[in-house]
C-alpha cells in the first residue's frame, strides 16, 4: 500500500509512553539525581492516533475491537484509519506497542514474567514468550539477560 506523500507515518515511538517512573543519571559535578520519564501523551497530528495512544498505555487490552469499543467507533473504520496512518496493520501496531512494554518491562526491572505478561495485558508467561519468541525470535529471558545492566536497579525507577 502506498500512503500519499503528505502523511507521516505514525510508528509506535510516536504514541508510546514509557512504563518507567525515572532513570537516575551522574550529573556533570557528579551527583546521582532522578530524572522523571515524559508521562504526557505525545501528539502526533492525529486525533486517532493521539487516542489509540492514550488507550494504548491506559489499557492492557491486545484487540482492536476493545480499543474502537472504547473510542465508540467502528472497528472497521478504526482498522482501515490505523491502516492508513501506521502503514501495517492494527494488529501489528498493537502488538508492537505491547512488545515494547514487555522489552522496557524486562530490561529495566526485575519483575517476574508473570507480572511483566499481566502488565501487557497476557494472562500467562507462556503466551509473553509466545508471542516474544515469534516476534523478536528469542525468549524473553535470554532478551532479559542480554539487555538489562547488572546496575537496573541503581538506574531505573517503576512502580
Amino acid at each position: 500500500m502506498e500512503t500519499m506523500s503528505y502523511l507521516k507515518k505514525i510508528t509506535v515511538d510516536d504514541v508510546y509512553v514509557s512504563v518507567l517512573s525515572a532513570r537516575r543519571e551522574l550529573t556533570p559535578e557528579g551527583d546521582l539525581i532522578r530524572k522523571p520519564f515524559e508521562k504526557d501523551f505525545p501528539h502526533t497530528g492525529s486525533i486517532i492516533m493521539d487516542a489509540v495512544g492514550k488507550l494504548l498505555r491506559e489499557t492492557r487490552t491486545w484487540r482492536l475491537a476493545d480499543l474502537a469499543e472504547r473510542l465508540r467507533v467502528d472497528t472497521n473504520d478504526l482498522y482501515a484509519a490505523l491502516r492508513i496512518l501506521t502503514e501495517e496493520g492494527a494488529d501489528e501496531f498493537i502488538s508492537n506497542y505491547r512488545l515494547k512494554q514487555a522489552k522496557e518491562w524486562l530490561a529495566c526491572t526485575d519483575l517476574e514474567l508473570d507480572e511483566v505478561a499481566r502488565r501487557c495485558g497476557l494472562n500467562s508467561p507462556e503466551a509473553l514468550m509466545n508471542r516474544f519468541r515469534r516476534r523478536e525470535k528469542t525468549t524473553p529471558t535470554r532478551y532479559r539477560k542480554t539487555r538489562r545492566p547488572k546496575n537496573f536497579r541503581e538506574l531505573y525507577v517503576w512502580e
